[in-house]
């Protein structure tokens, strides 16, 4: 039912043995005379077919594969080489239910993934095309590299007790995992670094100690200080009932709390700070993060409201400039009662890893040769308008010492005067009043 909401589409992050499956079944249904050349319209020539965020810009598998008149054999292999790096990108941009808002103008080539750039769509320039494809071939690896690294939560079922006889947070978990999403992403690049990427390595143990210490404080046991069991206590204590959905600022104040109370801080020195004031002025207030620093790298935490409903759209171009700050650890919100974590945009479009899946729970084990951890990771994510978003979401950033503030606060400073109207984000110095 999720996969058919209107608003998203779905994009495959599939493996190297899946696309060479689809390619062979793609190039066993063709025949010579269909391995011919097809150009695309000029870039600026119509907005894109639904679907298909590179519509336009280059022709569809199935165009591809529509009989033409025969051709010289030279631009038949260059159309088989074409084909053949169009089906790894629809394979790899693989539309589910499409928006038609996101086919209502032309998506950017460009995809900013938590402060890293991918450059993902066709040169404007067709002077050295083979060069050209076998870059962005490699750019998607990267990309697909990149979202399967990043650590996915979803419902669990058969859990111990939550509270009382809830035994599995479907229905109502969805920002709890959002949250842990994002905090957890914060402690991968504070253990790990931003450049880090999932080993292919299957056994659970052979797996960087720092990778396992953030994935086991997260597990879903009670006795995890960032479990889902934990969090809910947590929303208990500010009377938020467990089995009712909590808004990203609830849940951030758990983080918050939990934080405070655990050995969190002590044993990977990651501190947390919260700038939620309730008054709606968006601003990280440096003096408070220079202090925070002092006592180790900072993930800064910051609740906004960017309209009434759903995210204003004077704002829209402003938040998805965020994803290109270098200390971006993305966003959590999402729709009214259906959160999710937002990690990259392209243009317009967010995409967004997505906690609305129940599986089973996972007990971990330091010692495991098996891939425990394949559960929670991701082959694909989705993608949806940044228009449709709730107005209500907050921001994380992983500050890792003074000139990371700097160059953080210089960047916003930078966006914010390259575009009229209020800021998403500011930065002041001090509180005032």
């Amino acid at each position: 039912a999720e996969s058919k909401l209107t608003g998203t589409d779905n994009v495959c992050v599939c493996s190297r043995a899946a696309w060479k499956e689809n390619r062979g079944r793609a190039l066993d249904a063709m025949s010579s005379e269909d391995l011919v050349e097809h150009r695309g319209p000029p870039l600026d020539s119509k907005p894109l077919d639904q679907g298909n965020p590179r519509a336009g810009q280059q022709p569809s598998l199935r165009a591809a594969l529509t009989p033409a008149p025969k051709k010289g054999i030279l631009e038949s292999w260059r159309g088989f080489a074409g084909l053949v790096t169009r089906s790894l990108r629809e394979l790899f941009f693989m539309a589910g239910e499409n928006d038609s808002r996101l086919a209502e103008h032309r998506l950017p080539r460009a995809i900013w993934m938590l402060g890293v750039r991918y450059d993902l769509g066709p040169r404007q320039c067709d002077s050295d095309r083979a060069a050209d494809e076998s870059e962005q071939n490699n750019e998607m690896q990267e990309f697909r590299r990149d979202m399967q690294s990043r650590l996915w939560f979803t419902y669990r079922s058969n859990l111990a007790p939550i509270t009382g006889n809830i035994t599995s947070d479907s229905g109502w978990g969805c920002m709890l995992r959002s949250g842990q999403m994002m905090f957890a992403q914060a402690l991968l690049v504070h253990n790990l670094g931003r450049n880090w990427r999932l080993p292919l390595d299957p056994a659970y143990r052979n797996l960087p100690d720092g990778y396992r210490q953030v994935l086991e404080w997260f597990e879903d046991q009670p006795s995890a200080p960032f479990s889902v069991h934990a969090i809910a206590r947590a929303g208990e204590k500010i009377g938020k009932r467990a089995g009712t959905w909590l808004g990203p600022n609830t849940v951030c104040s758990a983080f918050a709390s939990l934080h405070a109370a655990s050995k969190c801080a002590d044993q990977c020195g990651m501190q947390l700070l919260l700038l939620d004031t309730g008054d709606g002025d968006n601003t990280i207030y440096l003096d408070e993060a220079r202090t925070s620093l002092q006592r180790g790298p900072t993930l800064v935490l910051l609740p906004v409201r960017l309209g009434m409903h759903t995210l204003d759209a004077s704002y829209i171009q402003k938040v998805e400039h965020v994803f290109s700050f270098r200390q971006s650890v993305g966003f959590i919100g999402g729709r009214p009662a259906s959160a999710h974590y937002f990690v990259a945009s392209q243009g317009e479009a967010v995409f967004f890893l997505d906690p609305h899946t129940q599986r089973d729970k996972i007990v971990l084990h330091s010692n495991s040769g098996e891939a425990l951890h394949r559960s929670f990771h991701c082959d694909t994510c989705r993608r949806m308008p940044l228009a449709d978003i709730d107005a209500s979401l907050t921001f994380g950033f992983y500050i890792r010492d003074a000139a990371d503030l700097t160059d953080l606060a210089d960047s916003i400073k930078k966006s914010n005067a390259s575009m009229k109207g209020y800021p998403a984000i500011s930065v002041a110095d001090e509180r005032r009043g």
